[in-house]
């Protein structure tokens, strides 16, 4: 399902790579919660995975420090 939905986004070659990474890493991460992802719900399967994304990315942010 990831391959599909990034070529139709225009993704290809490293990023398509990236996607499919993060799709793995998602399916991994739902599957240690108990809560494996279920391909027959796929919009709600969207929206879980945009929040997991987030969620992710928030994680691995560097914070930012001003100097005064």
């Amino acid at each position: 399902m990831a391959l599909i939905v990034s070529c139709r986004s225009g993704r290809t070659g490293s990023t398509l790579s990236a996607d499919l990474q993060e799709w793995e890493a998602f399916r991994k991460a739902q599957a240690e919660l108990g809560q494996p992802v279920n391909m027959s719900d796929w919009d709600k399967l969207q929206v879980q995975f945009a929040e997991w994304r987030q969620a992710s990315a928030a994680a691995v942010e560097p914070t930012r420090t001003e100097l005064v």
